[in-house]
Order: C-alpha cells, then sequence, then structure tokens
C-alpha cells in the first residue's frame, strides 16, 4: 500500500512540473508574440481600409440629419428617455449571472439585464446625437 501512495505522489508531482512548465512556456511564447509587431503587417492591412472612417448612420456632425430625425413624432421621447435613464443607475450584470444559465439552464434573468443595458445606449446615445449638447456622455464614461 505504501508503495501505491509513493507512486501517486509521483505521477501528481511530475503531473504538476508538466503543467508549470507549460504554462511558463506559453506565457513566454505569447510575451515574445506581443514585443514584435510586423511593421509589413501593418501597413498591409491599414490598404484593406477606408481612407475616411465609415460606420452605420450619420455622424453626430450632420446636425440636419439628426435635427430632422429629432422632429420626427417617434423620437420625441427620446430625449425625455434619456433624461430618466440619466437620474437611473446602471443594472448589474454581474459574473454570476451570466453563468446562472450552465448552472440552471436559465437564461431568461442575464438576457432581460443585457437588454435594458442595449436599450439604455441606444437612447441614450440617439439622445445625444439629436441634441449635440454633451448631456448624455457621462452616462458613457
Amino acid at each position: 500500500m505504501r508503495q501505491m501512495t509513493n507512486c501517486s505522489m509521483f505521477f501528481s508531482v511530475i503531473t504538476l512540473a508538466l503543467i508549470l512548465s507549460c504554462t511558463i512556456i506559453s506565457q513566454e511564447t505569447t510575451l515574445g508574440a506581443a514585443d514584435t509587431i510586423d511593421q509589413n503587417r501593418i501597413k498591409y492591412i491599414s490598404t484593406l481600409l477606408p481612407e475616411n472612417p465609415v460606420g452605420f448612420g450619420s455622424p453626430i456632425s450632420d446636425r440636419d440629419a439628426w435635427q430632422k430625425l429629432a422632429r420626427n413624432d417617434s423620437f420625441q421621447k427620446i430625449i425625455l428617455d434619456a433624461e430618466k435613464l440619466m437620474q437611473q443607475p446602471v443594472p448589474d450584470q454581474p459574473d454570476d449571472l451570466y453563468l446562472d444559465f450552465s448552472r440552471t439552464g436559465n437564461r431568461t434573468r442575464w438576457q432581460r439585464i443585457s437588454g435594458i443595458r442595449r436599450r439604455r445606449i441606444r437612447t441614450l446615445a440617439l439622445a445625444e446625437c439629436m441634441e449635440n449638447k454633451g448631456r448624455f456622455i457621462p452616462a458613457f464614461e
């Protein structure tokens, strides 16, 4: 029985040593790769990008587009909603809530909070773009 214990202990020590060795080697490889950035790769990727940044919708500097949207009946309530949101804390979304699905199979608790947070961002961003006074920017900081 004593030999079995010594044998198990030997294999445990060897396994631990292998795990530590692999961890150290992988960290050195990762750190080494991050230290050397291929400048040719950067130049190549920059040729693929448009000369001027683009995105969906109009930039906040396009005041005509945003003022037109602000006059639209469907968007009249956005600024009022954003003002209310500024008075409320951002709902907490801890890791435990995310992991709830893996434990219980229920994802609706996390999805409910996630949806509230996304709608908050949408409302505050639209309100800031329509108003352009900087009042809603602190909500993103």
